[in-house]
């Protein structure tokens, strides 16, 4: 008798286990199978939000566009420009979205802000001095009073287009500054010029109110050349002495430690042919720049809007989204 006990004890432990080996194996099955349909349906939502993202950012080029091209060529009236190629490309996304089940509506900007466009866009390209001639003042102030009107930054789009036969030199370099109008004074100024041994190697050297500097150098072949002082390159890439030095974790971009309202001024504005342009927040005082374009190479100032919002929806079967667009092309990062 008590070996057939034992025997069934034996038995009934055997069967207990493999009643576990079941039940494991059961549990790692569900657990698999819920981590596959988690990871399908994961796929499935970054794929519908990747398509929101990618024709967000769609729309916010062609309003940059839209807001850039109002400005250049439509500054007297540049809002009705604006909603007319906004509603236009509203049109083009929706018929785009349709074919594949989904809808992209785009709203008329509710939100304009507006300020100011100083610019010289010259044809043949002027010289960067009060008359856009080479006889003008080299050392001129620009306008005075910029501030940021409740937006982020004061100015934004500060684009140059510079000839590569600009005369610029260590000893002549153009420079533009920027300083407040408060007390105490501070200055922000940004040199360029060419390098004595290589006249393809185009310097340039920011100094902050407290002294500090950051230089870059860029080898410059062609014609004519970029630089965005807002964006921080040159001739299309980027400069360190427009940006962050990450050993001292210190901006030197644009108007780095100015606070506003500030004045922007040129020096030796003689020594440079091109054209320039940048938006303001606000509108700021001048004495020197012309009320609107002329056949000349005269700078001038005009109405602008430097930033709009926009009502955004993408949605298909998975996803269904909404947000505020803000657009203000070309402002900067710091």
């Amino acid at each position: 008798m008590a070996d057939l006990a034992g025997r069934e004890r034996g038995q009934i432990i055997l069967i207990a286990a493999f009643a576990l080996a079941v039940t494991f194996v059961s549990l790692a099955l569900i657990v698999n199978s819920a981590i596959f349909t988690e990871n399908l349906a994961s796929r499935g939502e970054t794929a519908g939000g990747d398509g929101a993202l990618g024709a967000r950012a769609m729309v916010e080029r062609s309003v940059e566009r839209s807001v850039a091209a109002a400005n250049r060529y439509n500054h007297s009236a540049p809002e009705p420009s604006i909603e007319r190629d906004l509603r236009a490309t509203s049109r083009q996304y929706e018929r785009q979205q349709v074919r594949s089940g989904g809808l992209v509506n785009v709203s008329n900007p509710h939100d304009y802000h507006d300020g100011s466009r100083v610019a010289m866009n010259d044809s043949g390209g002027g010289n960067f001095t009060a008359t856009g001639l080479s006889g003008g003042d080299p050392d001129w102030q620009l306008v005075e009073g910029v501030d940021e009107n409740g937006r982020p930054h004061a100015v934004r789009a500060f684009d140059m287009e510079i000839k590569k036969t600009s005369s610029l030199s260590d000893t002549s370099e153009f420079a533009v500054v920027v300083n407040n109008t408060g007390s105490p004074s501070k200055t922000w100024t940004v040199e360029i010029w060419w390098d004595g041994s290589n006249p393809d190697l185009l310097h340039l050297r920011t100094e902050r109110p407290n002294g500090d500097t950051e230089e870059c150098t860029e080898t410059i072949t062609a014609d004519e050349f970029a630089i965005s002082l807002t964006d921080g390159t040159v001739d299309g890439r980027p400069c360190h002495a427009l940006g962050y030095n990450q050993t001292s974790n210190t901006y030197f971009g644009y108007a780095a430690g100015v606070s506003t309202p500030y004045n922007v001024s040129f020096e030796n504005g003689d020594q440079v042919k091109g054209n320039y342009s940048f938006v303001t927040a606000n509108a700021p005082a001048t004495t020197t720049l012309d009320s609107g374009p002329s056949a000349g190479p005269a700078p001038y100032l005009t109405s602008a809007v430097y930033d709009v919002e926009v009502a955004f929806t993408y949605a298909n079967p998975n996803i269904n989204y909404t947000t505020e667009i803000r657009v203000a092309p070309g402002e900067p990062d710091g």
